[in-house]
């Protein structure tokens, strides 16, 4: 059975304002850079594409270049959530949401505990809850929220169904979150669980 959960908190310098949101859910993202095409993009953004070519000759770039412009790999169902949240907060006229690492882990350790508990949830299994989680990663917490969802299959289904879902939605459409960090895990049966963290720094 498929099922949504949706929670958020805001908070400002001079007022405080808690809000409980209808059913909703979440996930995560990182980004790497290492290895022989990190260290080609390295140079690159040191040097710029006329400063490769003078330090390296036309014979370096050419063997390079296969490693700057590799194949590019599939994103990650993460960044999809991601890309699909930051389309629906366009066409709503906002700002994009941009991924945060120390969000991604929260979103996946929430997903992980969800998933090895088989239990969706925004508590924790240690009584938690997705601000604490958030805090926990030294993230300099104001405002949050938290989106969780099992039994979704894809990004696209995932996405859709908070959408359609008010508490969800509110959060994702929400002008007080800047960043998002996204979590999936598998239960032992297969069940796919889902963490959406939603925040803004102070």
């Amino acid at each position: 059975m498929r099922t949504l959960v949706a929670q958020a908190r805001i908070e400002r310098p001079t007022a405080m304002n808690t809000a409980t949101l209808p059913p909703s859910a979440s996930t995560t993202t990182s980004v790497r850079t290492s290895g022989r095409r990190g260290w080609a993009a390295r140079m690159t953004s040191r040097l710029g594409a006329f400063g490769v070519t003078a330090v390296l000759g036309a014979t370096g770039v050419s063997a390079l270049m296969p490693m700057m412009c590799g194949p590019v790999s599939a994103p990650t169902v993460q960044e999809q959530v991601v890309t699909l949240t930051n389309q629906q907060r366009a066409a709503a006229g906002l700002a994009p949401l941009s991924v945060d690492v120390s969000l991604a882990n929260a979103a996946q350790a929430h997903a992980n505990d969800q998933a090895t508990y088989d239990t969706m949830s925004h508590s924790g299994s240690d009584g938690s809850n997705a601000g604490t989680r958030i805090q926990r990663t030294g993230y300099p917490l104001q405002n949050w929220g938290e989106n969780v969802a099992v039994d979704f299959a894809t990004a696209q289904q995932v996405v859709a169904a908070w959408m359609a879902s008010p508490g969800h939605r509110a959060n994702i459409l929400s002008g007080n979150f800047t960043q998002i960090g996204i979590g999936i895990a598998f239960s032992a049966d297969g069940s796919p669980y889902w963490a959406m963290e939603l925040a803004s720094p102070w």
